[in-house]
């Protein structure tokens, strides 16, 4: 999926991560609380070479969502695991927050200490 964001229409998801995502999925799936998957899995964000990227399956579905994420309204905060757990999140309507990871390396490594 694709989406101008300036003059040139550039990728917004990950390139050459699917194993790390991979990763990242299975342990959400049996570790962590419902939020944390919603903010990861379905509304993920993570950066590749220095640019914020999209990884989650909501977002990438809707192109809603891909605008409302780019027009700098909702509040992006750094990716805790921690955090996302407690963090409330909409079911009907665009998220008030995000989370970012810095790198699918970056967030495997939180993840070890949950």
């Amino acid at each position: 999926m694709y989406l101008s964001r300036t003059r040139k229409t550039a990728p917004l998801y990950l390139k050459n991560e699917n194993e790390n995502l991979i990763i990242l999925y299975r342990a959400l799936l049996f570790v962590l609380p419902e939020a944390v998957y919603w903010f990861t899995i379905e509304f993920g964000l993570c950066v590749e070479n220095n640019e914020r990227k999209v990884y989650g399956a909501a977002i990438l579905s809707s192109f809603g969502d891909l605008q409302y994420i780019l027009s700098g309204k909702p509040s992006v905060k750094p990716f805790d695991p921690f955090r996302a757990s407690i963090e409330p999140h909409e079911t009907s309507t665009y998220q008030p927050a995000y989370f970012v990871a810095e790198s699918f390396k970056d967030a495997k490594e939180k993840f070890q200490y949950v």
